[in-house]
Parts: structure tokens; sequence; C-alpha cells
């Protein structure tokens, strides 16, 4: 669901629109036939209404490529509109508020809709839109994560692991709760759809789900208790194309630069801090 999120808000970015989110009243839906909406979209800008049918949920194969209007030629622009549905809640942007309008009163025509407006709030991600990108986070998230497992007063962590830890087996450790360990290490990954400054110690930590160790849950634990020294951190998408505007240049990039180690190897914190930044993720300014 992350990723087509990410769908939605990337699109967002390329057209400086915003994005919005609806919430469908499943109570007043059929419950013993259940519906879904078929859209077909975008339009070109000379045509507006939303062709659509309701339809009964089976499995169906999707149409390649559906936002592609082959009526057209290739030079004709078109508006377009992407929406995703998750259980009762949707989140969507277009290219023109014309079509935002026809695809609220389309969906309220069906179902008994709340147009909640631009999107703040989604399956636990925090979204801010600003006129020069958006930013997401999950720093509620992060604080009852780290509540939740009681290292909130413990002392905090400047990287997720250290340079020189060696995460192995450890056959012969000490056994700990496996039910306790697999919590944790889920809570995390969920973490990781706005912080991939994690993802490479979370996943390393996440193969010995079967037969933890203490050596494996002190290891989760440094990256919780790194996560409360960055709660506040998220990811920064700058609606600015750095490398068409002149700011950003396709160069050579030396090995202390790349930015793979951060997702692939333990970091010493100079470095680790470095690349972080790098890649996008930060508090807001």
């Amino acid at each position: 669901m992350m990723e087509s999120s990410n769908v939605v808000i990337n699109d967002s970015l390329r057209n400086s629109t915003p994005c919005y989110n609806d919430d469908v009243n499943l109570f007043e839906m059929e419950k013993e036939n259940p519906v879904s909406v078929v859209t077909e979209l975008p339009l070109s800008k000379s045509t507006v209404p939303i062709s659509h049918e309701v339809v009964h949920t089976e499995p169906v194969e999707p149409s390649p490529a559906p936002w592609v209007n082959r009526n057209h030629p290739s030079d004709v622009v078109l508006d377009r509109i992407i929406a995703q549905v998750y259980v009762d809640d949707i989140v969507f942007g277009a290219t023109s508020e014309k079509l935002v309008n026809n695809f609220t009163k389309l969906m309220e025509s069906e179902f008994e809709m709340s147009m909640v407006g631009e999107l703040t709030y989604f399956l636990g991600l925090q979204v801010k839109q600003c006129t020069d990108g958006i930013f997401i986070c999950q720093s509620k998230y992060a604080k009852d994560l780290v509540k939740k497992f009681r290292l909130d007063n413990a002392k905090k962590a400047r990287t997720p692991m250290c340079s020189k830890a060696r995460i192995n087996a450890d056959s012969s450790g000490k056994s700990v709760d496996e039910k306790t360990y697999r919590s944790m290490i889920g809570s995390l990954l969920y973490l990781t759809a706005s912080r991939p400054d994690i993802a490479f110690n979370v996943g390393l930590c996440a193969r010995f789900q079967a037969k933890p160790k203490e050596s494996h849950h002190k290891a989760v634990q440094r990256i919780i208790k790194y996560v409360n020294s960055t709660i506040d951190h998220g990811l920064w998408y700058s609606r600015q194309d750095l490398v068409e505007d002149g700011i950003l240049k396709l160069t050579y990039c030396p090995t202390e630069h790349q930015l793979a180690d951060l997702l692939t190897k333990p970091l010493d914190s100079p470095r680790f801090e470095f690349l972080r930044k790098s890649i996008g993720i930060g508090p807001q300014d």
C-alpha cells in the first residue's frame, strides 16, 4: 500500500497539484454483494465527464496502461487522475481541479462519502503538502513504537547499528521470546515506509525471527533507540527537478558518497549521518 501511495504522491509532485483524501461509509454498502467502481481515466482536456460502471468484485485482468488514451496523438497533453483505494479510504490526485471535483461527485453518487480534503494523514503516514514539496513522516507512529517496547527513557543511539556489528545465527546464544521479537520487527518494517535509513538493519535482524537470540534482541533495541533519537525525521519530496534546473549535475561519485552503502552495510556515525541527509531524510525545516 505504501508503494502505491508513493505513485499518487510522485504524480502530484510532477504536476504541482495537491493530493486528496476521501472516506467511504462502509455501513451503507451492500454487505452480501460488494461492489467496486471501474473508472476510465484520464480524459482529454476537452472532455470532462468520467465514464464509470459498477461491477461485482471478482478478479479481473487489468488493462495495460489504463491512463493512456489511444484516441489522441502522443503529442496531446491529457488530464489524468490517479486514485488508490484501501478498504474505506481513497487517496487521489489529478492534473486539474475539474477532474478532482468530477471524481468526488462520481464517488458521492455511488457511495456515501465524506470528503476529508487535502491529504494530511493516511495509514500512519503524516503528510504535509507545501508549495515547494511534500514532507512525509511517521513521527506519531515512531513515538508509539518506542513507548510500546519501553525504550522511551533509554539512552539514544546515533546510528541504527554499530559499524563493527556482525549479526549471525548465534546458535549458542540465549534465546528470547519469539512473539516479542517478531512484534518489534513487524513494527519497524512498517516504519521503513518513510525511513529507508533503517531498512537494511531491520531487514538483517528480520532474518532471525524463527529462533531469535539475545544478541539479535539487543540489535533490534538499538534500532529502536536510534528511532527515538530521530522521531521527527521523514522524507522530503521536492517539487523541483534538481537536474533539469541545473542545481545538480550528473558526475563521478566517489566511494565515500555511494548512497547504496546506507542500505547495504553498517556505517560509522559521521558517514551514516552524511548519507542519510543526502537521500532527504531529516526533520522538517
